[in-house]
């Protein structure tokens, strides 16, 4: 108890344990289910730590569309399309992110909608 659990130190071990999860998850050699296997463990240590975000609600359908939609519109290199309909996420506070296996989105901090 003098040192408080010694809570720093299982914090510098998890972000240790994120920290490689991270670079194997670069280097694509994290299989799903290794990758399940530690999100368990960090959402069963969260039941003690509590530093884990909520979970993402998701997306509404529309959103989903408009995704769908620029993937096709890249597809089919349809540049002008692509970048519109981008603009158009970004505006509803989804943020769109072009990678080698495809587009991967996010929450924005500050949307511009309701």
């Amino acid at each position: 108890m003098d040192d408080d659990l010694n809570v720093s130190a299982a914090l510098a071990a998890l972000f240790d344990l994120v920290r490689e999860l991270n670079r194997r998850i670069e280097r694509r050699a994290l299989s799903s289910a290794d990758a399940t296997c530690a999100l368990d463990a960090l959402r069963d240590l969260d039941r003690v730590l509590a530093i884990l975000p909520e979970a993402d609600p998701g997306l509404d359908a529309e959103d989903e569309a408009l995704l769908a939609a620029r993937e096709a519109a890249r597809a089919a290199r349809d540049w002008v399309a692509s970048d519109r309909i981008r603009d158009e996420l970004a505006a509803r506070g989804i943020g769109v992110e072009d990678t080698r296996d495809g587009q991967r989105w996010r929450r924005l901090a500050e949307a511009n909608h309701g």
